[in-house]
Formats: structure tokens, sequence, C-alpha cells
């Protein structure tokens, strides 16, 4: 299909909707049951008429009405309330719950009051850069607002509306939303574009209330957090188990981690352990001096020092004992080479 054969049909249908719904109106929003600004109440009508019928919409504002005092309540409320009061009544009850949510806190932030009065005396241009920007608000429900009441020239389209358009073969299947109400809004001459709404809104209610789009935006997860009643769009984080822990310098691979430290399976000593023996080899020199911290190997006898020497011991190229032997009492004013002497006098 080209789109000079879309533009064309499309007409047609218009023409022929006009025909079928003489007396098409905007669907009606219901008064509110607390004061409120209307704009207000229009912008949550709007999304909650996103993907459904004037109907169930209807019904939908009704339940929050009776549910919540009044919108600011419904602002502080947790999703989860605001989703299961929605649940049986709208489609999409969770999704719309939490647009509902943010635009409300949104407009809280901006203007400190939930309240688009002040809007009203901006030009179109910035009254559309203003609600188009406003968080959670679908395009639907911003370019029925912005036709209805500040005169912008907006068609709203949905999932809905655009699978009916795809069923009469009036647009490719493969236009968005987006760009069918591009399209309308090209085709529809300044000024009727809130009679076009009128008639498109009456074919979308005479249709199945199933058609349009049924799964909600996001992830299984955000989906969860609505039901759960956390706010929307925070995720929980998943952090990684951490490995098991394994006592220093032993072998990770060993089925309990108690494999000889400073070792791999291979037999290959790691830098950082020839780096700690060779630190315990000058360990042991210094500690030498002071008292001996292992026996010496056999013949290591004749090398002993003489009695009155410093005591300069023998090192060992890799010392077979680790553990160091306290000091026995009375032997901290003796050195090795004394001690060494009494023993050759004892064997002599």
């Amino acid at each position: 299909m080209t789109t000079g054969d879309g533009t064309k049909r499309l007409g047609t249908l218009l023409k022929g909707l006009s025909t079928q719904f003489p007396e098409a109106s905007p669907g009606p929003c219901p008064a509110a049951a607390w004061p409120c600004d209307p704009l207000i109440r229009e912008l949550v009508f709007g999304i909650l008429l996103a993907e459904a019928t004037t109907s169930q919409a209807v019904a939908a504002t009704m339940q929050l009405d009776t549910h919540f005092v009044d919108y600011n309540d419904m602002r502080v409320a947790l999703p989860g309330d605001v989703a299961r009061v929605l649940s049986d009544t709208v489609p999409l009850g969770a999704e719309k719950a939490a647009r509902i949510r943010a635009c409300l806190n949104d407009v809280q932030r901006r203007e400190h009051c939930l309240s688009l009065t002040p809007l009203s005396d901006s030009g179109r241009r910035d009254a559309r850069a203003y609600v188009a920007s406003l968080e959670g608000v679908p395009a639907f429900a911003a370019s029925r607002l912005l036709a209805l009441h500040f005169g912008v020239h907006a068609v709203p389209v949905d999932e809905r509306l655009r699978t009916l358009l795809v069923r009469e073969q009036a647009i490719p299947s493969d236009m968005a939303a987006s760009e069918v109400a591009a399209l309308l809004e090209k085709m529809v001459k300044p000024g009727l574009a809130v009679a076009t709404l009128a008639l498109l809104q009456a074919w979308s209610d005479s249709a199945a209330p199933e058609i349009g789009r049924r799964e909600p935006y996001g992830n299984a997860e955000a989906r969860q957090s609505l039901a759960t009643g956390a706010e929307p769009g925070a995720q929980a984080s998943e952090t990684p188990a951490s490995p098991p822990s394994v006592s220093k310098g032993a072998d990770p691979g060993s089925p309990n981690g108690s494999q000889r430290a400073g070792r791999s399976k291979d037999g290959e000593r790691p830098a950082s352990t020839k780096k700690a023996k060779a630190s315990g080899r000058r360990t042991s020199e210094d500690a030498s001096r002071v008292g001996p911290t292992a026996e010496p190997q056999a013949g290591d006898e004749g090398r002993a020092s003489e009695p009155g020497s410093t005591g300069a011991a023998t090192t060992y190229d890799e010392p077979r004992q680790t553990k160091k032997r306290a000091p026995r009492t009375g032997d901290s004013g003796r050195t090795r080479g004394a001690r060494n002497s009494g023993n050759s006098a004892d064997r002599g």
C-alpha cells in the first residue's frame, strides 16, 4: 500500500464515520465528587481512556472517586492500592495506576499544587511542550487534553484505534500509532480536530472491547514492583553471589581449601609466596642473633659458632619448621654460641 492509497482510504473512512456517527461527541468526563482542577480531571480520564472504551474509562473513574478522597490522596497512595481499584474495570490497570501517580507527582513538583490552570495562559506551543513532557502521560492522553482544552491541532491515536485502521486497510500494518496521529493531523483541516477525535472515539467504542494492547509496557520486574507496592521505576538490584571464602594461601581448587598454603596444584610456588619465603629467611637471620628458631640439621655441628663469637648462625635454603618455639626460662641472656660451647663441653 502506497502513502497516496493509504491517505485516500483514510479520507474515505472518515467520511463514512461522519455518516455512521452524526452526533458523535468526545467522551464525557464524569463530574468529580470532590473539588479539583478540571484539567487534572481530564488528563487522568485520558490516561484511563487509552486502550479502552469510554464506558470502561467512566467506570474506572467512578471507582477511583469511591476509594480515594481526592487526587492528592491518590498521588501519595501506593501503586498497588491504585492498581487493585483499576484491575477489574479497565485494561492495563497496573500500568495506568503507575502512570496516574507519576503524572500527579510530576505536576506537584512543578506547580506545588495539583493544578494545570496556570498553563491556560501559555501559548499553544508552550502548552503542548509542557503536557508532552509530563511524566507518565501517554501521547494519546496528552493529545486529547490539548485538543479539547487548549485548541491545539492534535488527534489522539492509541494502539486500539491503530488496530481498527489496519483492519480496514486504511493504513499500512507496520505504521506506528505516532505516525498515524501525524498523518491524521496533516489530513484534517484546522478546527476539525475535535470533531475527528469524536468520530474516531465513537468508532472505537463500537468495536469489541478486547481490541488493542493488553500487555503492559516494561518488564516483569516492573510489573511485580507495582503489585507489591514498590515505587514505579524502582528496580530490585541483583547482587551476584559472592564466591566461597578460601583461607589465605590455600588452593581454591581443592575440595575443602585445605591444601598446603603457598603451593599450586602443579607444585609451583606463586610469586607472593616466594617473596614471603625470602622475607622469612631474613627474619630467621635476625632472630638467630637472639635465639635459635630451629635445630641445626645434620652436618652443621662443625660450623657452629665458637664461644664468645657474635653468634652468626648458618642460614638454610628452605627452613622446614615454620612454627617458632617460645624461648625457655633463663635463655634470654644466653647466646647461641654459649649454648653450643656448652653442648660441645658435654660431648667432650
